[in-house]
């Protein structure tokens, strides 16, 4: 066999193993948010060495999430479950839309749906059985799997608010674009839910993620409103939805390019 077949049936190899253990997390999301007719999903399994992302397609004939197949390779099982569970996410917010017959045009509920699916990705590293249970957490002990590494939670958080500063200060170097700008609020988004999750189940690991001084520092008192709009907001409130993305925007505003 030639280096090339041997190639093709790696990539077929993983291509299957990576749909069906999303397949099989995708029954297990249904038990852990207890909605058993979730939409029916596509996974489709792509190859890139230079992301981790995977993201989900809306289409009117079903959501498709797109899967980086090196994943479960790289990250392992459980880090890549947590990804898993925060995509399956999008896809319930998008199925709650849908069962109220709303049409998010100007896909206003992206900050909610980041944040939301963001305390259920950290709900799932954490070992969490379903969204009602509140188990012990304790910050020295409790492994985190996400990303390569699983370390304890302090140390877990004490990287993730680093990293977290480092990319703010890169994105906020120059004059945000349209794009570079959907990246900050996607930023701003999954910081202030890895904040609503340990203000619910861990207080004690704020004292390590401490970021919020400087969130307030760079976005002003914002931060707070974008807060309090989050945790009060309900999935299918397009009115809230719209007033969190205007407030969104007069904090990234003095960043953009003019």
């Amino acid at each position: 066999m030639s280096d090339v077949d041997i190639r093709k049936n790696a990539d077929i190899e993983q291509k299957e193993t990576t749909q069906k253990y999303f397949k099989l997390w995708y029954e297990e999301y249904k038990d852990f948010v207890n909605v058993k007719n979730l939409s029916d999903i596509k996974i489709e399994p792509f190859i890139n060495t230079e992301s981790e992302r995977c993201y989900v397609e809306h289409r009117a004939d079903g959501d498709i999430i797109h899967v980086n197949q090196l994943d479960y390779y790289v990250l392992g099982e459980k880090s890549t479950k947590s990804i898993a569970f925060h995509e399956f996410t999008h896809v319930y917010d998008h199925y709650l839309l849908q069962q109220n017959n709303i049409v998010d045009k100007e896909n206003h509920a992206f900050i909610y749906h980041e944040y939301h699916a963001t305390i259920i990705e950290m709900m799932c590293a954490l070992g969490f059985k379903n969204i009602t249970e509140i188990p012990e957490i304790n910050i020295n002990t409790s492994k985190v799997y996400l990303g390569m590494k699983h370390h304890e939670l302090r140390r877990y958080l004490k990287d993730e608010k680093e990293q977290k500063i480092e990319l703010f200060e890169k994105l906020l170097k120059i004059p945000l674009t349209s794009t570079s700008c959907v990246e900050v609020i996607r930023f701003i988004a999954y910081t202030l839910g890895r904040i609503e999750f340990l203000r619910t189940y861990c207080r004690d690991a704020l004292e390590v993620f401490d970021i919020q001084n400087y969130l307030q520092e760079k976005f002003g008192g914002t931060i707070i409103k974008l807060q309090s709009l989050l945790y009060l907001a309900k999935p299918c409130d397009m009115q809230a939805h719209q007033i969190i993305t205007n407030v969104m925007c007069e904090a990234v505003y003095p960043y953009m390019e003019k």
